[in-house]
Parts: structure tokens; C-alpha cells; sequence
């Protein structure tokens, strides 16, 4: 499994990008097969250069869900490959 901050310059993050990591790291040392990275740009070609299938992005509410909704939509139409659920 790949966990992937995406770094977006128009955002100002509460924690620094680091932090994040080993919080993350921490959290999962225990298990096996986690990589966690940071990139920029489109979640979508991230996932065709790590050849990844899925992508699971988490929401904390239905504006969250509906914009999310269309984020997939579009990596959908970006790589039509990329599974959805």
C-alpha cells in the first residue's frame, strides 16, 4: 500500500510535511509492505508511475464526498484504468 501526501502550494498546511510522514510511519510501523511519499502535481499520474489501480481518499463530510466525487470522475476520464470504489 502507498500512502501519498499530496503537496498542493496554494494550501497552508497546520503541520509540516515531515511531521506528517513519521506520524504516518509511526502509525503503520508495524506493518509490512507501506510506503509513504509525498508528491505534487495529479494524484492520477502518481498512481500510473507507481502503478497503482486504486485510490482511496478520505472525506469528513458531504462537501468533502461531493468534491471528491468529482476528483474521481475526472482521474477516471485522466487514466480509465483507475478503479473505483
Amino acid at each position: 500500500m502507498i500512502i501519498a501526501i499530496g503537496i498542493n502550494s496554494s494550501k497552508r498546511d497546520q503541520f509540516d510535511l515531515q511531521k506528517r510522514i513519521n506520524w504516518i510511519k509511526q502509525s503503520f510501523n508495524k506493518v509490512e509492505n507501506i510506503k509513504v511519499v509525498s508528491y505534487q502535481g495529479l494524484t492520477v499520474d502518481l498512481c500510473k508511475n507507481m502503478h497503482a489501480n486504486y485510490i482511496i481518499r478520505g472525506v469528513r463530510d458531504i462537501n468533502d464526498f461531493k468534491s471528491e466525487s468529482r476528483i474521481a470522475q475526472n482521474n477516471k476520464e485522466l487514466n480509465p484504468n483507475m478503479k473505483r470504489y
